[in-house]
C-alpha cells in the first residue's frame, strides 16, 4: 500500500528503485521465513521474478546474513 503511489504517479527512476526495494525485502523475507514455513515460502520464492544469480529452490539458498 506504501508504494502504490510510487508505482501510479512516480518518475520511470523511482519506480525502478521501488521495485528493487521490494523486490529485495520480499527475497530476504521469504528466506528468513523459509526455516519455519519452508512450504509456503518455496512456493512465493518460485513466483519471484528471477535474475542470473537466483538459486533454483530456496531450501538451496544461503541465510540471509547481517548486510543483507
Amino acid at each position: 500500500e506504501y508504494l502504490k503511489p510510487v508505482f501510479q504517479s512516480g518518475t520511470p527512476e523511482q519506480i525502478l528503485a521501488a521495485k528493487k526495494v521490494l523486490f529485495k525485502t520480499l527475497d530476504v523475507g521469504l528466506r528468513l521465513l523459509s526455516v519455519f514455513m519452508p512450504f509456503i515460502t518455496e512456493e512465493l520464492y518460485q513466483r519471484l521474478p528471477r535474475h542470473k544469480l537466483a538459486y533454483p529452490s530456496i531450501c538451496v539458498s544461503t541465510y540471509p546474513n547481517v548486510a543483507e
